[in-house]
């Protein structure tokens, strides 16, 4: 719904996938909050959501929606437990090398077994980094950009 309600009674989902959307939405509380509430008991939420700032919103930036920016991570895992989602994991992923080294080459590197593991590595190995929401510098910027969260519904 235009509102951010969802159409379905209480509970109604064992599994619930969101990767990527949260970022495009006004209201990420809310529809976060309508996520859990569709969820049912013992269920699972699989989400991964960029945690940077997508850009310099002092300037246009072509191809980005009007909404879209990244969640910082702190702030996705406070509407996650004031939802009343358990998070069960939370860590880094997609390496901002990796994601780059995928544009240039024109492979979507994330297909391989091999390098998800390199960028789960790689992101834990960096992920002080990835903390910072918005890159000043051309050095902040080789950071882990998203986070994939496993939360459930007690």
């Amino acid at each position: 719904m235009a509102d951010g309600t969802l159409p379905f009674a209480d509970g109604t989902f064992d599994l619930i996938t969101c990767f990527g959307v949260l970022h495009h939405v006004p209201k990420v509380s809310q529809t976060v909050a309508e996520l859990a509430r569709v969820l049912a008991p013992g269920g699972v939420l699989l989400l991964r959501e960029p945690t940077h700032s997508m850009g310099d919103w002092s300037k246009p930036r072509p191809s980005l929606t009007r909404w879209e920016r990244g969640l910082p991570a702190g702030l996705l895992i406070e509407c996650l437990h004031a939802a009343g989602l358990r998070v069960d994991t939370a860590n880094p992923c997609c390496f901002s090398l990796l994601g780059l080294l995928s544009r240039k080459t024109g492979r979507a590197v994330y297909r391989s077994k091999g390098m998800c593991a390199v960028d789960a590595v790689v992101c834990r190995l960096t992920a002080r980094r990835g903390r910072r929401y918005h890159a000043t510098s051309a050095v902040q910027r080789i950071r882990p950009t998203a986070l994939y969260v496993v939360a459930s519904r007690p």
